[in-house]
Parts: C-alpha cells; structure tokens; sequence
C-alpha cells in the first residue's frame, strides 16, 4: 500500500532487548523503508500543479489596480501569477512614462524574486526601482525596497555596500513615521540581513521592533512574516546560548502553533526557515518526536508545493535526525531523496555539498569508510570549485570594470586635449573593444544595443522583431565539477554553434555569464523563431562534448518575446528573461516565449 510523503518522518519503532523482538522490530523497520523508498516518486511536473495566469487586465482595470492585485496575489504565495501580471503591465506603464507606476512595478517584482530564491533577477529589479522610486518620492515602498535590496546585497556576498543602504533607509524611517506598514517591512528585513551574518541577538531585536507595530496593520501575511521572525529569531538565539529544554519550550511552543497557521493558510513560502531553526534547536536538545513533528509539516507543504529545493533542506534535516537517532536506512533514504530533488531542480552547489558531507557523516557512523571518503571528497570538490568560482567571478567584474574605466578616462582625456579625430576614434574603438570583451567570443551587449538601435530605426513600420534570452542549463554545477576552465570551453563552444548556426542577419551577443541574448532580423514572426529556438537548443545538446570532457551534458533553455514597435529595449529584454525563467522550471533545454 502506498503512504504519502510524510510517511519517512514517522517515529522509529522501539526494539526489545529478546532475540525474537528484536528481529521483529528488524522486519518493521525494514517494511517501513520499503514503503518509503515506493513512495518517494517524482513528484508531478510543476506545470500539472502550476496556478492558472491572471487573467488580463480588465478594460476598466487601470495600471495602478493591475499592480496591486499583482502584489496581492505576490504577498498571499501566488508568486508566479503576480510576476506574470507585472509583466504585462509593465510595458503600459513604461511607454507613458508613468514614473510612479513604473517604480510600484519593480517594487512588486522585486518582492516576487525575493520569494522565488532569484537573487540576480531581485538585484537587477532592485537597482532599476531605487531609481524610479527615488524619482517618483515615494518615500514608504522605497523604503521597503532599500531592506530588500540590502538583502540582496548580502546573499551575495556585499557586506558593505548591503550595511550602508540599510543606513539611507534609518535616515528615511522617520519620513514614514505615520506609517506602521512600511516601518515594520523594514524592521522585518533588516532582521533578515542580521540573521544572514549570524548576528541573532541583532535579528531579534529588529524582529521585535516590527512586531510591536503587527497591532496597527490589517496585512495579514504580514503579520504572519513578522510574527514568524521574531519567533523564530527567539528559539535561534535562545539555540545560540544552549539553554536547557524547559526554557526553551515555551518560545518552540508558540512558534509550532505559528506555523501550524501559516500552513493553514497555505503561505506556504514561509514554512521552511521556521521547520529549519526550531528543529535544529530541538535536535541540539534530544527532543527527537518534537524535531520530527515540526518537520513532518514542513516535509508535507513543501512536498505538495513542489518546492524542490526547498524540500531538499527538509530532506537534510531529516537525514541528520535520523542518524543521530541511529536509524541509518531512513537517514540514507532522506540522503538519496535530497539528491534526487537537487539533480532535478537548478542544482544549489552549496547545500548539494551539505548533502554530501552529511552523508559522510552517516557512511562514517556504520563504518563503511571508503564510501564516507568518497563523500567527503565529494564535499571539499564542491565547496573548493564553489569558493573558486566565486573568486573568479568576482576578479574578472573587477577587473573588467577596471579596463572598461581606464579607457573611458583615456578617451575623455582625448576630447578634453582636442586631440586628432583619428586619435579619439582609436581610443573609441579601444573602449568598445573592452565593453564587448565576453567569454562567450560573441558581441557583448554595448554591440547588441546598438545594433537593435539601428534596426528599429531603419525598419518600416509594423515589422516584427522577436527577441530571445538564452542560457546553458546548470552552468554553475559544470564549472563545479569540470573546472571553471572547462565551464569557459563550454561557453566559447556555445558561441561558435550559434554563430554558425544562425542566420547572418540575425545579431547574438554574451549578455552575462551563461546567459546570451538574440535578435532576430528579417522581419521573422515568432513562431519561426520559436522553431529556430528549438533547433538551436537541439544543435546544443547533439554537440560531441566529450571532447570538451567525458560524461560532460550540455543543454541550453531559451525565452522569447516579440519587441514591439517604439517599446524601450530593456523592457523586451525584461520579458524575454521572464520567459526564459519560465523555460527552466518546465525543465532543462525547453522553449517558452511571452
């Protein structure tokens, strides 16, 4: 008979000291993993459970109207839905030059992002909506958006730059001191900023300043935020100072009926930080049914969410309960199911390595050592490659911002001496040269802007242009596991296929990392690009990359979206990004347009 997913967090049978007991209590267990292993299938395509689009915009539904509900819908978990509605709203908003609405739009996308795990997508929202708001005076979502960006900031590894715009938003609170709402979302997250650098005392104290305001707001799921915050802030700081169980149970209790609510009311997006804390602080303590039950429930709504990645930390927490509780089959199962999750979804090289050095752990605890070096080896692979790769990435934007700099200073230093023109020109051309510098060998995206400058100024009316956003699925875990310098093959490879492959008139260009950028020229409808999209994405896969290195998969996801006639560039390229997202959560090498 088959048993839902929250089956594997069942507590474990007791065992008598007799023989006979004992191996009855054997066959139990070993019944009670046969079931978990038959219910531990793939959970259904995310499409089968995705929520219906909003419906377009009623014809008496203004911008303004359309963003709320868009931030409704955002705010109450229907993430995808919201950011679809953003999307259609915000090229109407862009083209009357609606600064207000314009900035309102990436506030709600932004906030869309944050929920969605997409740092980079925040960070380019963030920095576009700081301006609009800024532009538009509106002091409380700016505010708010300052906290966020600030956490933005600080996922990536931006400490200073995070701690001295969390300063600008203290020199804003009092602008909004009639405003309890927008205090208590920048209380909120600054509190999340100060748990991401481990300061909990610092987290909770925040979390208690925006609680204090929950009695004058009628936002529900923000209630529910902060209110979660600060309690389990409370349970990691009383974590941190290893108080006994009876003084912590009070605090765990009040959070379990929290999030016993919270599920309830299906916000489902802030299950796992609560299951995560309060069941570390329950293991620490022995209180083993107690850390079970609390992530039974967070293994049950993630699970039916179809939230992969996050189902994966929940599957970890698991496999840590479980060997530290002896029951090394469920640990191994909950092992297995975490890697599982992580190879379908975006891989997270960061909690894949965690995965893996707990598996060490528990290889190491039933004395199979080669198979726990193995995993330990696998561990250092992946934190070693994960650190490099960040320090190479990090190198080459300085050190591109550097190039890029000094010849922009060379060539106003040109002008200003009135020298030659040919002597401007040359060091024009040396700027260009180093703006379009990509690891690709394409164009950069200074070429790729100038070029759709020309063609919408040199194409008749009405002529359809489409553009498409690409990117190599899992680019971070090939340049993990085959070297950064091996991920830098791919990448030129890709691009000498898509300049042979595409037409002469179409312009493809390296737009950032793994991600490339083409405009189809000639007047070619989308549907026809969409049927050239595909045969790109199979070119790419179908290419000899054991040359490159053995076992090495390549696939490449595209977005499209059809450029309209007078539309700002950036919004088209928005779109088409939007749409490629939508492309990899159906799947690697897939082909979606908007």
């Amino acid at each position: 008979m088959s048993t839902s997913p929250e089956s594997s967090c069942e507590p474990p049978p007791e065992a008598d000291a007799g023989e006979a007991d004992s191996n009855e209590a054997s066959t139990v267990i070993d019944e009670r993993f046969a079931r978990i292993v038959a219910a531990m299938q793939p959970p259904p395509p995310r499409s089968s459970r995705k929520k219906e689009p909003p419906a377009p915009a009623a014809p008496d539904e203004s911008p303004a109207d359309a963003l709320e509900r868009a931030q409704t819908l955002v705010r109450s978990g229907e993430i995808d839905a919201g950011l679809t509605l953003c999307h259609r709203v915000w090229p109407l908003v862009s083209r009357a030059n609606d600064v207000p609405r314009m900035g309102f739009c990436q506030y709600v996308m932004v906030l869309g992002y944050h929920y969605n795990g997409m740092i980079t997508a925040a960070l380019t929202a963030g920095n576009r909506g700081l301006d609009l708001l800024t532009r538009a005076g509106d002091t409380g979502r700016l505010l708010h958006l300052i906290s966020m960006h600030a956490v933005t900031l600080t996922n990536l590894g931006q400490l200073p730059e995070a701690f001295e715009l969390f300063y600008r938003g203290t020199q804003l609170l009092p602008s909004v001191s009639d405003d309890p709402l927008m205090q208590c979302r920048f209380w909120n997250n600054a509190a999340t900023l100060y748990s991401f650098i481990d300061r909990d005392d610092q987290a909770l104290e925040c979390t208690e300043r925006g609680a204090a305001l929950t009695p004058y707001l009628n936002d529900a799921v923000m209630k529910a935020v902060v209110t979660g915050n600060m309690l389990t802030a409370r349970v990691a700081v009383l974590h941190e100072r290893q108080v006994p169980w009876e003084e912590l149970r009070p605090a765990y209790d009040e959070l379990r009926r929290h999030l016993d609510t919270v599920v309830e009311q299906g916000w489902v997006h802030l299950v796992v930080p609560i299951v995560v804390v309060s069941s570390a602080a329950l293991m620490r303590l022995s209180q083993w049914d107690e850390a079970r039950a609390v992530l039974r429930v967070g293994h049950k709504a993630t699970g039916a969410a179809g939230m992969g990645t996050r189902r994966a930390r929940i599957e970890l927490c698991l496999a840590q309960l479980e060997r530290q509780t002896g029951q090394y089959r469920l640990a191994s199962a909950h092992v297995n199911e975490a890697l599982s999750l992580l190879r379908q979804q975006e891989e997270d090289p960061v909690l894949l390595a965690e995965v893996h050095l707990e598996n060490c752990l528990l290889q190491e605890a039933q004395g199979h050592w080669r198979m726990a070096l193995a995993s330990h080896r696998e561990h250092s692979r992946l934190r070693e490659a994960s650190f490099k790769a960040q320090a190479q990435a990090r190198s080459e934007a300085l050190a591109e911002r550097a190039t890029q700099e000094g010849h922009r200073i060379h060539v106003e230093l040109a002008r200003l001496r009135g020298d030659s023109p040919a002597e401007g020109d040359h060091a024009e051309g040396l700027f260009d040269a180093a703006c379009n510098a990509t690891p690709t060998g394409l164009p950069g995206r200074h070429q790729f802007e100038q070029r759709m400058a020309q063609w919408q100024a040199s194409l008749p009316a009405g002529t359809p242009l489409v553009l498409m956003f690409g990117s190599v699925d899992q680019f971070k875990a090939i340049s993990a596991k085959f070297t950064p310098a091996k991920g830098r093959e791919v990448l030129r490879a890709v691009g000498q296929l898509m300049r042979k492959h595409l037409r002469p008139n179409d312009a493809v260009a390296s737009w950032a990392g793994e991600e490339f950028v083409v405009g189809f020229g000639g007047g070619a409808p989308l549907e026809e690009s969409m049927q050239a999209a595909a045969r790109l994405r199979d070119i790419i896969e179908q290419h000899d990359w054991a040359s490159t290195a053995p076992d090495l998969p390549v696939t490449a996801s595209f977005g499209l979206t059809a450029f309209g006639e007078g539309e700002d560039l950036s919004d088209a390229l928005l779109r088409a990004a939007w749409a490629l997202h939508d492309a990899k959560r159906h799947g690697r090498g897939q082909v979606r347009a908007i």
